[in-house]
């Protein structure tokens, strides 16, 4: 259906569509080569092949030292019987495939009268994809939106609390400070300020301003003994 098939894209899309670069179908083509040519290294010598594969591994591995059951081996019969079984599966289910979709024999209303209720189950694959997300994708799902939520309200609540607090506590203590304890010492200042501005006024520090005041208080004195006394 994919390269048979009847072209289901828009054609002004299709007029567009060409082929991948190099960097993309080269690779592609010595993979095609390694999947078709790769599998005949591994034949057996019987059939003509090098089996180079055989004994790849067995340095690798150390033999378990405790006895262990022969291992079964089949003949050559067997194996060809088995490798022709698959060969044929494989070939019944692209004829299969090829009737249905390369020859267009596919219906289906027919294919439910058929099939009966079996027709939804091989529809749907089994269920497998179903069945997967069920059990895995969606379980990853809820397990990561549940992490996310721990995350978001646990862990950055935690977070964001602890700031907010630090943030109040910091503001209030800046408050206190600023008005409590500095206004505090501003007041006390200020007041003692005021209280001692008349001694301030005499007790200037000048040597030439005492000297004034008694030489004042001098006079005020001579004054006093002159015309004061009767």
């Amino acid at each position: 259906m994919t390269f048979y098939g009847q072209s289901r894209v828009d054609h002004h899309i299709e007029s567009h569509i060409h082929e991948s670069p190099r960097s993309m179908t080269v690779p592609l083509i010595v993979l095609a080569i390694g999947s078709v040519l790769a599998g005949y290294v591994g034949f057996p010598a019987w059939l003509g092949g090098t089996n180079a594969f055989e004994h790849f591994l067995e340095p690798v591995f150390e033999p378990l030292p405790i006895q262990q059951a022969p291992p079964a081996e089949y003949s050559h019969a067997a194996e060809i019987g088995m490798a022709a079984a698959s060969v044929a599966i494989a070939l019944i289910g692209f004829g299969l495939a090829y009737s249905k979709y390369c020859k267009r024999s596919w219906e289906e209303q027919r294919e439910i009268r058929q099939y009966g209720p079996l027709y939804k189950i091989f529809l749907n694959k089994y269920y497998i994809d179903e069945l997967y997300d069920a059990l895995f994708v969606n379980r990853a799902k809820g397990g990561g939106m549940s992490l996310w939520t721990f995350d978001a309200k646990v862990v950055d609540g935690l977070v964001n609390g602890s700031a907010l607090a630090t943030i109040r506590s910091a503001s209030g203590s800046g408050w206190w400070d600023r008005w409590i304890v500095d206004g505090l010492v501003r007041f006390i200042g200020g007041f003692i300020k005021t209280v001692s501005w008349p001694v301030r006024l005499i007790q200037t520090g000048y040597v030439q301003n005492y000297a004034l005041v008694m030489i004042f208080g001098v006079l005020i004195l001579i004054g006093y003994v002159l015309w004061g006394t009767p």
